[in-house]
């Protein structure tokens, strides 16, 4: 892999490899089931795997005044970014 806007560059993680945003989308494809821990080998970066997800809690977000049932997951990648370790993000899907 290689960013363009920037020198960084290495070696695929996977195969099959996963950006951040896309892993965002291919968890909403999964059943996740509260309490559990997903873990995933998929990331681009070859040092961010493995990947886990973890299912936090059900949850309900309104917008537009409209209520929709969410789960809440917590994203954990080797990684300094949002979704690093050490970091606090969670994700409403």
């Amino acid at each position: 892999w290689e960013r363009q806007d920037n020198d960084e560059f290495g070696t695929l993680g996977s195969l099959l490899p996963l950006d951040d945003v896309s892993f965002i989308y291919f968890i909403r494809t999964l059943p996740l089931e509260v309490g559990k821990t997903y873990t995933f080998n998929r990331y681009f970066k070859e040092d961010g795997n493995p990947v886990k997800i973890r299912v936090l809690r059900k949850d309900q977000r309104e917008t537009e005044g409209v209520e929709y049932n969410t789960i809440v997951v917590k994203p954990l990648i080797k990684t300094d970014g949002l979704f690093g370790e050490g970091g606090d993000a969670e994700l409403h899907l």
